[in-house]
């Protein structure tokens, strides 16, 4: 039955520190109070965003420039246009008029003189680097001027107990975070599925500020290290790894291994495995990048600074739906952060994760359609031995286990196998490593497991023009691959509804797609009863431990 579901998401999301706009007020001064206040707010929030280029933010045909599209400057300035004249033309500023007279505290902005405007030259406080190809969509490359940086590394050494304003973080039209999702009734913001705003979790994620140090500690020993012998990357198990995994235990850190291996444990009268990960564990599981930690250290900083702003040892962390109804982090995103800077931020936590989760959704989803075939087996015996498979899959392919990982994933929601960029993910799950490409491309499991998704996606899409997923969101079919993910993200939401709507509030840490961080130590076995009840799915919970280094 089709629903009626699409809601309009009222309010502004984008949050960024009060504080920082302030200072920027004191240090611009009247070139940056006259502008009207979006456009205040709007260079803010590029400052706040871009103050450290890494990672996602950074620019592809330049290291040091951030990638800034269309969209995203039409969202903090209204429109291309205004942004390019304050920066980059030059504008005028005119006082409103009122049938009082003249307000010279408020102004309008505009390209040509008017009556009573003052010309302002351009601001320059971004530097364009790149220019993109509108015809091709790509992002222009940016720069924050010198002047903007002396104001953001000032702003970020300021004194923590001095000068900090209760609002924390607020949005262009001032409202706080906290006052925003008071109204909302909780952080996660729904403008498309069906689910009820009352199934819902806290703001403020308690992070661990000392663990967060400690890590970063280690990060920039092993930084200084490769920037010293000029190194972009070194590979696990070789002699530089070695030697950084001999400098990161001489740091005065215990050693990687402590308390790492699985070891079985007690909820109750329940027998639970328990598998302990630490933030080392996870930055020495790979080979090992230069750009990645330095990406680990500025989201530390981040992290840190968010914390001063709202209080200490609190990141505020609100979540909004994707079109397939997963949730998606913003502000202290924590989400989408390095694994080794999430367990380290959490430290202490549990992390309960569905094993093998859309393979286990899709095979139940099948049977419960009653569909069987031939190769659903290679499928059944992966759900069965997950981590006997994956072992022996890296093995054969000379290579880690999360790239097997990230492989099955791609191919679980219709992924093609093939060698070429522009039609599939495997080039750069594979790090464009030719040979390890062409072993993936040539193995027999690999090929067996795809097929199930394509015999799969014949049986739950067919002919249809369009599916609606398990929370109500409708899609028009377009690929395998997003047809797939529309269905099976549907159902990996359903489920972590049903976890989130039976549990405490205060307890709920972080929310992570097919995993939920909590506080305290759960019931693995209550959870798969509470999902079993809720959605009809059985399925079983792994249990992991975050712990410091």
């Amino acid at each position: 039955m089709k629903l009626s579901l699409k809601r309009s998401l009222k309010y502004d999301l984008d949050f960024f520190p009060s504080s920082l706009l302030q200072r920027a007020q004191e240090i611009l001064g009247n070139q940056f109070t006259n502008l009207p206040k979006r456009y205040q707010t709007g260079y803010t929030k590029v400052f706040w965003n871009y103050y450290a280029v890494s990672g996602k933010s950074r620019h592809k045909k330049d290291k040091g420039s951030f990638a800034m599209g269309a969209q995203e400057v039409k969202n903090h300035f209204t429109d291309a246009k205004y942004f390019l004249m304050i920066n980059n033309h030059g504008y005028y500023l005119t006082p409103f008029r009122t049938r009082y007279g003249v307000r010279h505290s408020k102004y309008k902005l505009t390209q040509e003189k008017e009556q009573d405007s003052v010309y302002y030259p351009p601001t320059e406080w971004v530097i364009k680097t790149i220019k993109s190809s509108p015809k091709l969509r790509h992002f222009n490359g940016y720069q924050l001027s010198e002047q903007i940086i002396e104001l953001m590394n000032d702003w970020y050494k300021k004194d923590k107990d001095k000068d900090i304003d209760k609002h924390g973080l607020v949005n262009h039209k001032g409202q706080s975070i906290y006052e925003v999702v008071q109204e909302n009734g909780g952080s996660i913001f729904r403008d498309k599925s069906s689910t009820s705003i009352q199934v819902n979790i806290n703001v403020d994620v308690k992070i661990n500020i000392n663990s967060l140090l400690q890590h970063k500690k280690s990060l920039e020993s092993v930084f200084q290290y490769l920037k010293n012998h000029n190194i972009d990357s070194v590979t696990k198990d070789s002699n530089e790894w070695m030697t950084i995994n001999h400098i990161i235990n001489n740091n005065d850190n215990n050693h990687i291994e402590k308390n790492s291996s699985a070891t079985p444990g007690r909820l109750g009268q329940e027998k639970v495995k328990t598998n302990y990960i630490s933030p080392l564990k996870s930055l020495l599981s790979k080979d090992i990048k230069t750009e990645s930690i330095e990406h680990r250290i500025n989201e530390i900083n981040r992290l840190i600074v968010t914390a001063r702003e709202c209080g200490d040892s609190i990141v505020p962390v609100t979540y909004y739906e994707a079109n397939t109804g997963r949730y998606f982090a913003s502000n202290g995103t924590l989400q989408g952060y390095r694994k080794s800077v999430r367990y380290a931020a959490l430290s202490g936590c549990y992390e309960y994760d569905i094993e093998a989760a859309h393979q286990n959704i899709l095979l139940q989803v099948l049977k419960r359609m009653g569909v069987d075939f031939p190769e659903l087996i290679v499928m059944k015996d992966y759900v069965a031995n997950k981590s006997q498979t994956r072992k022996q899959l890296a093995k054969d392919l000379q290579t880690d286990i999360s790239i097997v990982k990230h492989i099955i994933n791609a191919v679980t929601y219709g992924g093609t196998l093939c060698k070429h960029k522009e039609h599939c993910q495997l080039p750069e799950i594979c790090n464009h490593d030719k040979a390890l490409i062409q072993r993936v491309v040539n193995h027999k499991w690999f090929k067996a497991f795809a097929l199930v998704f394509d015999r799969a996606h014949k049986h739950l899409v067919g002919k249809n023009k369009k599916i609606i997923n398990a929370v109500g969101i409708e899609s028009e079919t377009k690929k395998k691959v997003s047809d797939m993910a529309h269905i099976l993200q549907g159902y990996e939401r359903q489920i972590l509804d049903a976890i989130i709507k039976h549990s405490d509030r205060d307890s709920v840490a972080l929310l992570v797609h097919d995993c939920v961080v909590f506080y305290e130590r759960q019931s693995t076995s209550n959870l798969s009863e509470i999902v079993k009840k809720e959605t009809g799915f059985k399925l079983e919970f792994s249990e992991d431990k975050y712990i410091n280094e």
